[in-house]
């Protein structure tokens, strides 16, 4: 996703452009003003806040897809192609499982 930036004083306001073709316009869809001197983000309009409460729900999905995904890739190669490939994905499972086996030890006692 492209997006625009209108650079303000204190910060900037981000916005998606948006194609009309029916129109041949472009506009621009409000998503935050960030403010740099607080480092606050705030999200403008219910929709944006919905499309992103969406996309985050949609994450882990995504992730588990994009593992399989290289998985089958890694597995049609030549070990010596393979091996080029993997030291990213490994660190980046790694540091997953890590996060999750935190996540599930903080909240062991409250079941």
């Amino acid at each position: 996703m492209k997006l625009f930036f209108r650079i303000r004083e204190a910060g900037a306001a981000v916005f998606r452009p948006d194609q009309d073709e029916s129109r041949r316009r472009q506009d621009l869809a409000p998503l935050a003003d960030i403010s740099v001197l607080s480092g606050e983000v705030k999200l403008r309009g219910g929709v944006r806040r919905a499309e992103l409460c969406a996309r985050e729900a949609e994450t882990p999905a995504r992730a588990a897809e994009a593992l399989n995904l290289a998985a089958q890739r890694i597995s049609a190669r030549e070990q010596a192609e393979a091996r080029a490939e993997t030291d990213a994905p490994l660190r980046a499972i790694h540091d997953h499982r890590s996060a999750t086996v935190r996540l599930r030890g903080r909240g062991a006692g409250r079941e």
